[in-house]
């Protein structure tokens, strides 16, 4: 691992793990909402589509992210930054769970 990585990973877990910074967490999850925001709007998928209110699905993604950064972080980083960011993304998008009709675990 190099310098700049390794300088990046003790950012994050002093922000996120060992001494919580509010206004950095606020910063990231600002960035998280703006994100997943855009995504609903650019799916433009429909407000009767939604299983709950908008506001309520962006509080709700953006809270998933933030504990699943403070995982990862806990986990050592065991997962790349790619698949991580992949995971969460077809988690937001499909959900947990494989469709028993077309898995083939």
């Amino acid at each position: 691992m190099n310098q700049h990585n390794q300088t990046k990973q003790i950012v994050y877990e002093t922000f996120f793990v060992y001494q919580p910074d509010a206004t950095f967490i606020n910063g990231v999850k600002d960035i998280i909402k703006q994100y997943v925001t855009d995504g609903i709007y650019y799916s433009q998928v429909q407000d009767k589509m939604l299983r709950a209110k908008i506001d309520l699905i962006i509080a709700y993604v953006t809270g998933a992210y933030i504990e699943s950064i403070v995982f990862w972080i806990k986990e050592n980083y065991e997962t790349s930054q790619e698949d991580m960011a992949s995971s969460l993304i077809d988690i937001s998008l499909y959900g947990p769970y494989f469709d028993k009709l077309t898995s083939e675990n």
